[in-house]
């Protein structure tokens, strides 16, 4: 008895389908498969431009998040030395030899504005006179990028 096998509802001999391309149950190869290879070449185009743009806006936001909160603060650091006059003490004597609980406690809630994730307070040479990070307190970075662009537009 002669195998047969179904294309497109017809029952015909096995021989007669091997010649038309149909094999009993084997994929195509890859090689030979155009609509798989345009499918594989297409997503990974795809996820190759997805991962750059990626990286270029998540970069891009940083850093306008960044430049934002650099024209911010100012005002929000002379507000609350007007608000609470032994702040300006603080700013004035340069890198604390203690810690101040209320400093930290006030520097602690910025981190809560939103896009914030570190706090440093520097003074005009370049010192970072506090941070959330207590190891970066007291060490000079006057070649900071963002330092130098808040120190020059201040």
């Amino acid at each position: 008895m002669e195998q047969k096998t179904a294309i497109m509802g017809r029952m015909i001999p096995f021989s007669r389908a091997r010649v038309w391309g149909v094999s009993s149950g084997a994929s195509m190869t890859f090689t030979r498969n155009v609509i798989l290879q345009f499918t594989v070449f297409t997503f990974l185009v795809v996820l190759g431009v997805s991962a750059v743009l990626g990286v270029v806006l998540t970069n891009r936001m940083t850093r306008e998040a960044i430049l934002r909160h650099i024209d911010i603060y100012p005002q929000l650091m002379e507000s609350m030395v007007r608000s609470q006059p032994e702040m300006l003490d603080f700013l004035r004597q340069g890198v604390p030899s203690v810690d101040h609980h209320e400093t930290r406690h006030y520097f602690d809630g910025l981190l809560y504005f939103g896009t914030v994730f570190r706090v440093k307070v520097w003074n005009m040479e370049g010192t970072i006179l506090w941070s959330d990070e207590p190891e970066l307190i007291g060490k000079a970075f006057p070649k900071n990028d963002d330092f130098v662009y808040a120190a020059n537009i201040g």
